[in-house]
């Protein structure tokens, strides 16, 4: 190949790779511009100072009075520190009413969503908007802003998908503001190369071995990051499920705890309503378990109840929830019932699966335990209403003799309560 052949190849390839580059740096500014940040990634060094930025898309997109941003602090999991608050005077006023949000969990909820969240101040003389500034591995902070009600927001109908975005884009830059920096000495470095090979054809073909072999070695870089973004998605996916589960669930017995029972409930009752069935409540506590805590101490308590929470789960259906609610108390959900005496049955069947001897520890144990029931709609329409009429109806099984179970409506227990029957210890 002659000088010149050589020479309109190398040209060739360089017009190559500068097209290959321009092709990089259109991409990722087609990526920037679709948050519309390209300033925040390419010229503000501080957390400040995209807040800021932020504060005024937000302001192009709704009518507020004013804006605070807060972040989590790093060093106290989910204390909110402000950063920027526009207009400065007015953080006071955002640090008064977060305390009541956060108290009633409005807080949380709002951080849980990826829309916006609209309640009144506590006064009631304005309305505030929060937001969460989060990404889809992690809460970064929480936007408070104060709307401004003299327009309408029905003047900018689709806001809060542009409001979103905006903040969600937000989140992105702050969580990558690193790798950004990271990515701009790239493109320097890149373009310190490509500089020097339009400079001097004679280095080309080097130059061009070695670029290569850094673009490979970038590549590398990037997959071994991307594989460890992966990794920490998954992972935080993992632990998001095992709080979910620990916030829903009692520790002890791997049972439902109070809130997942009220949902339950709350739910059942809709149901029943739709269907025009009925819903039963069940209270279970167990007679004199103080005594096994006070004799056998509480690890054997514990391991009783471990047993007893087992025993249950067997005796109800799938459709049914079984609630720890503290201590030696157990609420059940029943649903889908079409005439009281279904519950007395279940009822029965948990009486007689409690009453069977277990061994616990080393210790043969034997508990009884006394049932309230309350029936949906006829003892009450709400949850507290048939919580409450179930643990008075628990209290009379104690009167009667513990280790059975009574009605709210006592005109049922003639035809559909009994004690248990007797173990084969009590018959022998």
């Amino acid at each position: 190949m002659t000088p010149e052949e050589t020479s309109a190849d190398l040209k060739s390839r360089l017009e190559h790779l500068l097209q290959e580059r321009r092709s990089i740096i259109e991409s990722l500014d087609v990526a920037v511009n679709v948050s519309n940040f390209a300033r925040c990634i390419n010229g503000m060094g501080s957390v400040e100072a995209i807040l800021k930025e932020a504060a005024l898309r937000v302001r192009s997109i709704i009518a507020v009075r004013s804006i605070c941003f807060y972040v989590i602090a790093e060093d106290q999991e989910m204390s909110f520190r402000p950063v920027h608050c526009d207009p400065a005077g007015t953080l006071d006023f955002y640090e008064s009413e977060k305390i009541p949000l956060i108290q009633d969990r409005t807080v949380a909820w709002a951080l849980r969503r990826e829309k916006p969240v609209i309640v009144s101040s506590s006064d009631r003389t304005a309305r505030i908007m929060l937001h969460a500034l989060s990404t889809p591995t992690s809460i970064l902070g929480l936007c408070m802003a104060e709307l401004d009600d003299s327009k309408a927001l029905e003047e900018t109908a689709p806001y809060p998908d542009f409001l979103s975005i905006v903040l969600a884009t937000t989140a992105e830059v702050l969580e990558s503001f690193l790798l950004t920096r990271k990515i701009t000495a790239l493109n320097a470095h890149l373009e310190e190369k490509i500089a020097s090979l339009e400079r001097s054809e004679s280095e080309l073909l080097g130059l061009r071995d070695r670029l290569e072999e850094q673009v490979r070695a970038r590549t590398r870089e990037l997959e071994a990051t991307n594989a460890e973004l992966t990794h920490e998605v998954a992972e935080r996916k993992r632990m998001e499920l095992e709080l979910r589960y620990m916030a829903t669930h009692d520790a002890l017995t791997g049972l439902p705890s109070r809130s997942f029972f009220h949902d339950s409930l709350e739910q059942a009752i809709a149901a029943a309503r739709r269907t025009n069935s009925r819903t039963a409540v069940m209270f279970l506590d167990l007679d004199s378990f103080k005594q096994v805590n006070d004799t056998l101490g509480h690890d054997i308590g514990d391991l009783l109840l471990v047993e007893i929470a087992h025993r249950l789960r067997e005796s109800v259906r799938e459709t049914d929830t079984v609630a720890r609610m503290g201590g030696d108390e157990f609420m059940f959900v029943l649903p889908g019932l079409s005439a009281p005496g279904e519950a007395a049955a279940i009822a029965r069947k948990v009486i007689e699966s409690i009453n069977r001897e277990m061994s616990v520890g080393g210790h043969t144990l034997r508990v009884t335990g006394s049932i309230g029931i309350s029936i949906f709609p006829d003892d009450g329409d709400s949850v507290q209403t048939l919580m409450r009429r179930a643990d008075t109806a628990m209290f009379r099984s104690k009167e009667r003799g513990r280790n059975t179970f009574s009605f709210s409506d006592a005109r049922r227990e003639d035809v559909l309560t009994a004690p248990a029957p007797p173990s084969r210890s009590e018959r022998d």
